[in-house]
């Protein structure tokens, strides 16, 4: 996974090193060429636009990347699931069935968030599929999603974070209900006394 991603940001590096080296009369030939219109955001001075020819290179080299780390996340789920078949007759303790059990969900949570969406945005780009903005939009969405998804995932699948989790809640709902409280000039305290 750390070499994938490694590859990931080189080749990204590369193309925008490339665009960088491009003068901004180039930029809005390629801009007109692709759309006319674009030439009414001429004026932005963030106008930015990167050709298809430097960015199918770059987005094969992804679709590659990301489908090898699919069937490999896939293919350690099937690992994980048959550890847990193997090792049902030896007395496993709970908290390695949770670990290889969170495995599994992180694994399909980070492919259904993370990488199933990448793909298809790179896809959508790839093909220069009409009208697709909106679904790259949702899909944007879907990608940021996925670190809350799986922090709450961790939290659900691992025992020992669950348990300090609902016993710190547990903690402060109860010092809050056994809080000092005021009542008509009396100060009533958790044991029953009380005072002026």
């Amino acid at each position: 996974m750390f070499g994938t991603t490694i590859i990931s940001y080189l080749l990204e590096i590369a193309t925008f090193y490339t665009m960088f080296l491009v003068d901004i009369e180039t930029i809005y030939e390629w801009a007109i060429e692709y759309d006319p219109y674009l030439s009414k955001f001429f004026h932005e001075p963030s106008f930015f636009v990167i050709p298809h020819f430097l960015l199918d290179r770059v987005v094969a080299a992804h679709l590659c990347i990301i489908g090898f780390t699919m069937f490999s996340f896939i293919a350690l789920s099937i690992f994980f699931i048959y550890q847990i078949i193997k090792n049902q007759t030896i007395s496993t303790t709970k908290f390695q069935k949770s670990l290889i059990i969170s495995s599994i969900m992180q694994i399909y949570l980070t492919n259904i968030f993370l990488i199933g969406p990448m793909f298809m945005f790179f896809i959508f780009i790839t093909f220069d599929i009409p009208n697709s903005a909106s679904a790259m939009c949702c899909l944007t969405s879907v990608i940021m999603a996925h670190c809350l998804v799986e922090f709450a995932a961790t939290l659900y699948f691992i025992s020992p974070y669950r348990k300090f989790i609902t016993t710190y809640f547990r903690k402060k709902l109860f010092t809050q209900n056994t809080s000092v409280q005021h009542v008509s000039g009396f100060i009533i305290t958790p044991r029953g006394g009380y005072g002026r």
